[in-house]
């Protein structure tokens, strides 16, 4: 075998060996189409087939999140369409999310206000 050809084989086995270590991790940002306990199925731009993400933040249909790709696996970093908030906002929106104005109902019928016949 000559230097030449012995050099070639040794660049062939060398990407081969290179290539089956595994793909650098990368973000990206995708779209989720579908949840499914704890996993959501989005779609990456470029892509043909929709991609498993495991949850670590909440996510829903039609959500942009951001993602982290590594090692055969993904999880989402970052929901860009629902950003978090502290807790002090949550907590007041989820106990003020069932309170009205009783000064507004005041004298009025609901069944009218809401066009309700009876």
């Amino acid at each position: 075998m000559t230097v030449k050809k012995a050099k070639i084989q040794q660049d062939i086995i060398s990407a081969m060996e290179d290539s089956s270590a595994g793909t650098k991790g990368y973000d990206t940002v995708a779209t989720v189409k579908r949840v499914e306990d704890d996993t959501a199925w989005v779609h990456i731009p470029g892509g043909v087939d929709e991609t498993p993400v495991t949850l670590s933040i909440d996510a829903k249909a039609g959500d942009t999140i951001r993602i982290r790709v590594a090692g055969g696996k993904a999880w989402v970093t970052g929901n860009d369409t629902a950003p978090p908030t502290d807790d002090t906002t949550a907590i007041n929106a989820r106990i003020n999310a069932g309170r009205f104005d009783l000064k507004f109902w005041e004298g009025k019928s609901v069944r009218r206000y809401m066009g309700c016949r009876i």
